[in-house]
């Protein structure tokens, strides 16, 4: 095979700095109005979805099934003509088991769109987003550390690395852990649900503490998960990082789980959610329990 590094057709939208170029590749979730053809009605109003963005903007595009409560979203929404955006509030669909009345669901796999998988989704896009400028990022730094570009294994050493690369390396995953903390989330007003099959499948896979608490264990009471620090914690990109960039990072997270650091974007993280994932973090992470004593 022969790889190329493509610049432009993928990357004039799978860039970090969009349309300029010379970012960090990455995944998009977007929502938008959607026509009937399926496509755009206009680029106008169209938004990167994060763990910020209020339901009310979410899912525009998408099918979207299960409860919600009071809450609302753009999922299940058709714009015909201009003059249904004059009219938002009335087309908006929820709370609703299966899309059956929307369209003949039988040619596919299955006739829901689950809306927690759909919250999952949207926070591991974007927590794996982050982990991949960070990967990119410190790299880079490295690499132009003096001396350190060409060593075996400079990428698992950071004893030898100067202040000034260290210093870009805490700046560079400042986003990261402030997105795997789950900082600034939005928070939900109303209970939600969907298929307990999807929770069923996605609680299998857990690490669990002496306790039986797990970073994957769902809340969606008043946020997505019960222990807000990001599951990705145990995923083979965040362990692929350089050691530089996962010793910054758990030093940060120490910080904040102690309540050392309780700064702006930790500031909705009372002190028995801080205890908690610090328990979960150190009995499951053996990594971040040894830097952690340090």
């Amino acid at each position: 095979p022969q790889f190329e590094h493509e610049l432009t057709r993928c990357l004039s939208c799978h860039d970090s700095y969009s349309l300029s170029g010379g970012g960090v590749p990455r995944f998009i979730v977007g929502s938008g109005y959607i026509g009937t053809s399926g496509n755009l009605v206009s680029h106008e109003g169209w938004i990167l979805v994060t763990d910020q963005t209020p339901l009310k903007s979410r899912w525009g595009g998408w099918y979207v099934t299960g409860h919600h409560g009071k809450q609302v979203h753009l999922g299940n929404m058709l714009i015909r003509s201009l003059d249904d955006f004059q009219r938002l509030e009335d087309l908006r669909v929820g709370n609703i088991d299966n899309l059956d009345a929307l369209f003949d669901a039988k040619p596919y796999i299955t006739n829901e769109s689950d809306i927690v998988a759909l919250l999952v989704l949207e926070h591991q896009v974007n927590a794996q987003n982050a982990i991949a400028r960070v990967n990119w990022d410190v790299r880079t730094a490295i690499d132009r550390d003096p001396g350190r570009g060409a060593a075996p294994g400079y990428d698992q050493d950071a004893s030898a690395l100067s202040a000034e690369t260290l210093a870009a390396v805490r700046e560079s995953i400042a986003p990261l852990v402030e997105a795997m903390l789950f900082a600034g989330s939005t928070v939900l007003t109303d209970e939600i649900s969907g298929d307990p099959k999807f929770a069923a499948q996605f609680a299998s896979r857990a690490v669990r503490d002496p306790q039986g608490r797990s970073l994957r264990d769902l809340d969606l009471h008043t946020r997505l998960f019960r222990y807000p620090l990001s599951y990705l914690v145990y995923s083979a990109a965040f362990d692929a990082l350089p050691r530089a960039a996962r010793e910054a990072a758990y030093a940060r997270f120490a910080a904040v789980l102690r309540g050392e650091d309780r700064s702006e974007p930790f500031a909705q993280l009372g002190d028995e959610d801080r205890a908690a994932v610090l328990a979960i973090l150190t009995a499951t992470k053996p990594e971040f329990a040894a830097a952690a004593r340090r």
